[in-house]
């Protein structure tokens, strides 16, 4: 490779944001029309919860079930789009020929199973082959499905 005195690997840099091109927040004259606002957000957050929780056995549930609830705690803004896509990832579903069952716990005849016992066990799985990020993930899983208990 030629290198010359004119070439030039172009530098990036983070672009800053000066204070005009800011968004300007309203100023209001008291506080109290922001706190309402704050408290909707963690009264929608413990309703989700609840809610999904009385609709839904995470303990005897169907994959179908677990797609649904993880579906709305992402909508919701409750879990991160990593952890839907954890939750909600099939291989089985996959259009390459190789079809396998994830799972480690096995369902009852309907098809149902316990998901936080089903990510604990992926978990436990993951460690014993030294896959830490693995097992860090689906811990994380299973304490989210363990608050809809």
């Amino acid at each position: 490779m030629l290198i010359t005195r004119n070439y030039a690997q172009p530098t990036l840099y983070p672009r800053t944001i000066t204070k005009s091109e800011q968004k300007q927040k309203p100023e209001y004259v008291s506080g109290a029309e922001e706190k309402p606002e704050a408290e909707d957000k963690l009264n929608e957050s413990a309703d989700i919860w609840k809610e999904l929780s009385g609709r839904y056995d995470i303990q005897n549930a169907s994959f179908s079930e677990l797609c649904d609830i993880s579906k709305k705690l992402y909508a919701a803004g409750q879990i991160s789009f990593l952890d839907y896509g954890m939750i909600i990832f099939d291989p089985s579903q996959s259009s390459q020929p190789l079809h396998f069952d994830i799972n480690v716990t096995s369902a009852n005849r309907d098809g149902r199973r316990d998901w936080i016992a089903e990510f604990e066990a992926r978990a436990s799985a993951a460690l014993k082959f030294g896959n830490t990020g693995g097992y860090t993930e689906n811990r994380k899983i299973a304490e989210i499905l363990s608050r809809l208990v």
